[in-house]
């Protein structure tokens, strides 16, 4: 059988079953190359409960994945995977009214950005065709496929890059449907998207939590590079880790990035632009960040955690940033980055740290170590003496000093001044934090 459409199905399809799907141009530079659709014809491969999985009949047939591996994907998406994230972003829309998430697997997606994403979701399937004619007005998860012949002229792709790593892959990727879905319920009139960072963060903390579920873990326990790194644990959580590497300044040769991680950001340089730091460091900032502000306030909050990740996306939809988080917390965004900021350093680091400064689920000082060399925070040492620095500091970032001296430590004045020696205009804000560790 062979479906025209999908905005129609009033059921799931079985088995066998040719549906026509429009891959979005994600190459594109602009909203309208992106809405020029790319149409294939999928097979109906797997019809679970949570999701329907569709194969391209395009993909290379070398190593191709089997009915009993997707069945796997399937049944993992059922039994945790779907639960753990609408419990912390909520339900998705059904648009295409078979109350199921169409998985597509296709070798378009290693097509897209060089063969550089392994999945995506696409916003604009949540909105009319007519906005976009590459939209399939409904939930769709597009991944990559095996292709170690590299038909797709981006780079080979072995089976074991596509199964290792689907299941973190779409949890993340299936948060982001939850996000879209939540906001555009108020109305495209009367929501805005979070913005990036947010974005990013809370899909990568999405990561965790499936983690969590899958391995009868919880949040809050301090875990150690053990429990982080094991077999087990490391498709969960080692990525959080190496991305949070690589917002210090890690690079990918096991070196260090000069002017890290100040010239990294939080608020999530698009990663495929040379900014002098790894491309997945906005994934381990932004993912730290809500780690951080889900230990610190989800126990109180009501619902919990998974409550306080859902109002983040539902209470204020035309919100975003610094804007939304602040009336979320009801607290000024600089002085909660400067918390978070100073946190990097202290956890494990400094025993009677105030534990406000301190990240209640991980040990960063045990984790990150074990990742291997130029892993962790390593701030510029200074004395307690006349000294002078020019530094750049990206909007979303921090430079570290850490002040040491042995003898008695006289009173120390710090002034800021532009590059010129002249007085910071109104539209630079720097704020300065210290935090005593003896």
């Amino acid at each position: 059988m062979l479906s025209a459409g999908w905005s129609v199905s009033l059921s799931p399809p079985a088995v066998g079953d040719e549906i026509q799907i429009k891959v979005p141009t994600w190459d594109a530079t602009t909203p309208e190359g992106v809405c020029a659709p790319i149409p294939i014809t999928t097979e109906v491969r797997v019809v679970g409960e949570r999701g329907i999985f569709v194969t391209d009949i395009e993909n290379p047939t070398t190593d191709a994945l089997t009915d009993g591996e997707i069945q796997a994907f399937s049944d993992a998406f059922d039994s945790f995977i779907y639960d753990a994230d609408v419990e912390y972003f909520g339900p998705p829309s059904d648009l295409d009214e078979n109350e199921r998430i169409v998985v597509v697997l296709t070798v378009e997606v290693n097509k897209a950005v060089g063969g550089q994403i392994g999945g995506a979701t696409f916003v604009l399937d949540l909105l009319e065709p007519s906005v976009c004619s590459a939209s399939d007005y409904g939930e769709l998860y597009y991944h990559g496929v095996p292709d170690p012949g590299n038909v797709a002229r981006t780079r080979p792709r072995s089976k074991a890059d596509v199964t290792d790593y689907f299941l973190p892959v779409i949890s993340h990727e299936f948060s982001h449907i939850l996000q879209y879905s939540v906001r555009l319920r108020h109305g495209v009139e009367s929501s805005a998207p979070l913005a990036v960072w947010e974005m990013e963060g809370q899909a990568s903390l999405a990561i965790e939590i499936v983690g969590h579920r899958a391995l009868g873990r919880s949040p809050g326990q301090d875990y150690d590079a053990a429990a982080a790194l094991s077999v087990a644990g490391r498709p969960w959580y080692e990525g959080r880790f190496l991305s949070l590497a690589a917002y210090y300044g890690h690079d990918l040769d096991g070196g260090r990035h000069a002017d890290a991680p100040e010239t990294c950001t939080l608020l999530f340089v698009d990663p495929l632009q040379d900014t002098g730091c790894e491309p997945s460091q906005g994934y381990g900032a932004s993912w730290s960040f809500f780690r951080y502000v889900a230990d610190r306030y989800g126990a109180a909050w009501s619902g919990g955690e998974a409550g306080l990740m859902r109002d983040w996306i539902d209470r204020n939809p035309t919100l975003q940033g610094a804007a939304n988080v602040e009336a979320l917390l009801g607290r000024p965004f600089g002085e909660l980055f400067a918390e978070w900021a100073a946190m990097h350093y202290l956890d494990a680091r400094v025993p009677d740290a105030d534990p406000d400064l301190l990240m209640a689920s991980w040990n960063l000082g045990d984790v990150l170590p074990m990742l291997g060399a130029n892993t962790t925070l390593e701030p510029t040492t200074r004395m307690f003496a006349d000294f002078g620095a020019s530094l750049l500091v990206r909007g979303g970032s921090t430079a570290y000093s850490l002040f040491t001296d042995a003898a008695a430590r006289p009173a120390t004045a710090i002034r800021f001044r532009d590059g010129s020696g002249g007085i910071l205009g109104d539209d630079m804000r720097p704020v300065l934090w210290v935090v005593r560790t003896h």
